[in-house]
């Protein structure tokens, strides 16, 4: 008899693995027409800021502050993100 394992997160081995996709909606139904409407400039915004390092106050205690400002570069997706 084959012997399995299983692992919170993926089942028994001899399983395909789960998909990634979530089982909840990424947006809720009242920003989805928002979040088209601004998408070109979200995505400018989320393009212009990689490739450049960041200052985030230490690296193993990093400035909360600076850290947060670093995660969330979008002024326009934080604004759609803080009305939800």
């Amino acid at each position: 008899m084959a012997r399995t394992t299983t692992s919170p997160s993926s089942g028994p081995r001899n399983s395909p693995p789960r998909p990634l996709t979530p089982s909840w909606p990424l947006a809720s139904p009242r920003s989805r027409p928002t979040l088209r409407a601004k998408e070109d400039t979200i995505n400018g915004e989320l393009i212009g800021v990689q490739g450049h390092p960041v200052d985030m106050g230490g690296y193993f205690h990093p400035d909360t502050a600076k850290t947060g400002a670093a995660m969330r570069p979008s002024a326009t997706l934080n604004a759609i993100i803080d009305t939800l």
